[in-house]
């Protein structure tokens, strides 16, 4: 097979009707009998029209990841708050049954309570890494990969849990004291 031959394409002058040879990628020919310089706007036209879609399906591509991406964030932010949600209850409950409990020295109701806080501690020691290391790492504008952000998701996350269990431990306080006076 002749290389030569794939990569014309026949085409006639528009002047004398001579057979043009038009190599690919190329918008002009020159007519070897009459002189006449052709332009092949359609087929330039075709060509930036390929390359304008390709275009279009680029950016597609890039909407439709970055439309996954946020489905994803989305996910992350609902599971994370659930998450927190029930850290925060297991800890107001805990601490709650073991304030009161403890005043009235019971036991077996306090092993329910010192339960729970073991519960949201299990939470802060094992979801909070489980949690960062879920987090999406992708920028949303660029798709380009954050390789520091799950350590930074990580530290938030510790200090929030933290910070949950310093003000569920107050609440709880606050519930318990009232009852404090009963058993005193």
């Amino acid at each position: 097979m002749d290389t030569r031959e794939t990569n014309l394409v026949d085409i006639t002058c528009p002047s004398c009707g001579a057979p043009l040879e038009r190599k690919e990628n190329e918008y002009f020919a020159k007519c070897p009998y009459c002189g006449t310089e052709t332009g092949f706007d359609e087929l330039m036209a075709e060509a930036q029209l390929g390359r304008f879609k390709q275009r279009v399906n680029a950016y597609e591509d890039i909407d439709r990841d970055r439309e996954v991406l946020q489905k994803k964030q989305k996910s992350w932010s609902l599971i994370k708050n659930i998450f927190l949600a029930i850290f925060s209850v297991c800890n107001l409950i805990g601490f709650g049954i073991v304030g009161t409990t403890a005043l009235q020295r019971n036991d077996h109701a306090m092993m329910f309570g010192v339960m729970f806080v073991l519960m949201s501690w299990a939470g802060f020691f094992f979801g909070v890494p489980i949690l960062s290391f879920c987090y999406p790492d992708r920028d949303i504008l660029t798709g380009k990969k954050e390789p520091g952000k799950r350590v930074g998701v990580f530290i938030r996350l510790s200090i929030l849990s933290i910070a949950l269990i310093l003000v569920t431990a107050f609440l709880a306080f606050l519930i318990v004291e009232p009852y404090s006076k009963q058993y005193r």
